[in-house]
């Protein structure tokens, strides 16, 4: 696991299934891309699913969810976003975040989640979803269909 910024870290399964290293660390929220582990809301986490697949295959829908769930996570809690192995599709979602939240381009978002978690290894199946999201935005901010 690796902070990316002082509220948000990225991890893989076995970070997610450590959840007692995880209270130690201050985590209360888990953002899980994979499916598993499901047992951290019984154990007092603040945990949310958005199953997205390390490649092709995932509507655009799925990263906007995955980002409003991060986006309200990260208000009141140190969060953990984890995938599988925690170099794909767990950085793609922070960095998209970081590209968002502090307007700059998601490269840059995507470098600066390398820096922090080295072995990074963004599929470039997940890059057209961000572009997609783009172009879903209305004028103000939000999405289209009001999921903002």
């Amino acid at each position: 696991m690796d902070w990316i910024t002082k509220d948000i870290a990225v991890g893989a399964i076995e970070d997610a299934l450590d959840y007692r290293g995880l209270r130690a660390r201050g985590i209360t929220g888990v953002l899980c891309l994979n499916g598993f582990p499901t047992f951290l809301a019984l154990e007092g986490f603040a945990w949310r699913l958005v199953e997205m697949v390390d490649g092709m295959g995932n509507p655009p829908q799925a990263l906007a969810w995955a980002l409003a769930e991060l986006r309200e996570l990260a208000r009141s809690h140190r969060v953990l976003v984890h995938c599988s192995e925690g170099v794909s599709r767990s950085p793609f979602v922070v960095a998209c975040h970081l590209a968002m939240s502090r307007g700059i381009p998601l490269e840059e978002g995507i470098e600066m989640v390398r820096q922090r978690r080295p072995g990074t290894q963004i599929s470039s199946h997940l890059l057209p979803l961000y572009r997609a999201l783009g172009q879903q935005r209305d004028g103000d901010g939000g999405l289209a269909d009001g999921s903002d």
